[in-house]
């Protein structure tokens, strides 16, 4: 029972991330299109085939601090993944790169992580 609650608190972040996304004030077509192909990608179906595993959690809390990150709170977001990379390895492959992402898509760019432009 703890892993589907675990699993539907991932989906909702998911769901929350894509509707930011979609709100964004992008092109909504190429939002759309971005959000479609990751919620039908293979790694909706590796989530959930990882169903006893709790992986759910920590990949929810990379989104979480991946957003932190995209919006200039990298202190909070470096907090998040120094205790998802201690708890669970998977975190480094998953959390990490999406964290820089998200740092990297902040208005400053590369300078929000410190990296010449």
């Amino acid at each position: 029972m703890i892993a589907f609650s675990a699993f539907g608190v991932f989906l909702l972040v998911l769901l929350w991330a894509t509707a930011g996304l979609v709100s964004s004030g992008s092109d909504a077509g190429v939002a759309f299109a971005a959000s479609a192909v990751f919620a039908t990608s293979p790694f909706i179906v590796m989530a959930a085939h990882f169903m006893g595993y709790l992986d759910h959690l920590f990949f929810a809390v990379a989104c979480v601090a991946a957003w932190l990150a995209r919006d200039g709170r990298l202190w909070a977001a470096a907090a998040l993944a120094a205790i998802g990379v201690l708890v669970h390895e998977s975190f480094v492959l998953v959390g990490l790169p999406l964290i820089v992402l998200g740092a990297t898509l902040h208005p400053s760019g590369f300078a929000a992580i410190g990296l010449p432009a």
